[in-house]
């Protein structure tokens, strides 16, 4: 299979599972209807998919940096969207509980990828 068409299924699983690790809380800290879990659940995915055709190597630190900048973009975009307001204004509960859970989600992400084989042999001593 492609590198690439690899790295796209590979982020895109790891995005899936890790939205699904992650939307277990949000559920007892605010309201999600049907659809916007179902819109939750395919960005996660969707932006697994980015991260893993994006990011060539992949390291927890990237991962959790991309989840972070993901909910920079839940709070700008998402939540205007579904009605709680720019930062979530209408549901300070929500954005101050999705902070940790993106990172959660970010770290998933990272560990779920696949990592560049270590080059073998003695490390060079650098003076």
């Amino acid at each position: 299979m492609e590198p690439m068409r690899r790295r796209l299924i590979d982020g895109t699983v790891a995005g899936l599972v890790a939205t699904l690790l992650m939307t277990g809380p949000v559920l007892f800290v605010g309201p999600l209807s049907p659809l916007m879990l179902a819109a939750h659940v395919a960005y996660g995915a969707f932006a697994g998919g980015l991260y893993g055709i994006t990011v060539e190597k992949s390291s927890l630190a990237r991962a959790v940096a991309f989840g972070f900048a993901l909910w920079g973009v839940a709070l700008l975009v998402y939540a205007p969207l579904c009605g709680f307001g720019l930062f979530a204004a209408r549901a300070p509960r929500l954005a101050a509980a999705a902070l940790p859970l993106h990172l959660f989600w970010g770290l998933l992400v990272g560990a779920f990828q696949p990592r560049a084989p270590q080059p073998s042999g003695p490390r060079p001593i650098i003076h």
